[in-house]
């Protein structure tokens, strides 16, 4: 500030944001708290005995991206068996959020993101505990959330059999499949 300006002040700032007059320097800074009216024209006015200078400028305060599950809770913690369909998960991003990214997802799963939803969908073709995040993707602070999938290996079927013999002619075959996880329940026979 120069000529015969001797003070100023700063006005429609944004919250959190200040302007300070020292030593003929006016300084505006801080953190805008609020995204509420944004843009924001702010306007500097100078103080002094003659003619009294304004000029304006404009701060515009982007929001903080948002995710939120909107899918049924329990979709974040599956469990299945590998090459079984999952339950789609599905997230809403808003706010600085336009797009997002994956990570952790199973082999034959994937994440999509269209028109601010995020759908997750597939079939996992490996077993294992897969812990995954979708991380939003824009302007200004990005937000993550994360679920599991637990993909259970296949039954590994196996019969064992005796020899028949002449006089009976009877086979006897016995299980010998192994559950891989959990416990076989029942099984069907498939001859053909």
């Amino acid at each position: 500030m120069g000529g015969t300006g001797n003070g100023g002040s700063v006005s429609g700032l944004p919250p959190g944001v200040t302007g300070v007059f020292a030593g003929g320097v006016i300084t505006i800074s801080g953190t805008p708290t609020s995204t509420a009216g944004s843009p924001y024209i702010y306007t500097v006015t100078t103080t002094g005995p003659c003619v009294i200078p304004t000029t304006t400028g404009t701060i515009t305060v982007n929001p903080d991206a948002s995710i939120v599950l909107t899918s049924a809770a329990p979709t974040t913690s599956q469990e299945l068996c590998r090459n079984s369909t999952i339950t789609n998960i599905t997230y809403a991003i808003s706010g600085g959020g336009t797009g997002a990214t994956f990570a952790g997802l199973p082999a034959g799963v994937t994440g999509v993101y269209a028109a601010g939803v995020v759908t997750i969908s597939g079939s996992p073709t490996v077993a294992g505990l897969f812990n995954y995040t979708v991380t939003t993707t824009g302007t200004c602070v990005q937000n993550s959330l994360s679920g599991s999938i637990l993909v259970n290996q296949l039954p590994t079927a196996n019969f064992t059999y005796t020899a028949p013999s002449c006089e009976t002619r009877v086979i006897d075959f016995t299980d010998a499949s192994v559950p891989n996880v959990g416990v076989l329940t029942n099984w069907t026979p498939g001859f053909r």
